[in-house]
């Protein structure tokens, strides 16, 4: 099953989230990126992760926001 993450208004950021996470191994969807086109006032999207997936994800964004490196092992420092 899976678990809204988030609802933002802005679709670009859900993209880019959706990106890092799956980045990460954790599996993503945005949805309803045409639902505030047709209901005004809706939140645009919404950003899906795996139940079991959740609390992790969550983590992860909550790092990103308060301004923390991601680790990747591709980069010099990671």
């Amino acid at each position: 099953m899976t678990r809204v993450l988030a609802h933002l208004h802005d679709p670009v950021l859900a993209t880019v989230w959706r990106d890092l996470l799956v980045s990460a191994g954790i599996p993503a969807e945005v949805t309803g990126r045409n639902m505030n086109a047709v209901y005004g006032g809706l939140p645009a999207v919404s950003l899906l992760v795996r139940d079991e997936d959740y609390d992790e994800a969550r983590r992860l964004l909550a790092d990103v926001e308060a301004g923390e490196a991601i680790d990747d092992p591709e980069s010099p420092t990671g």
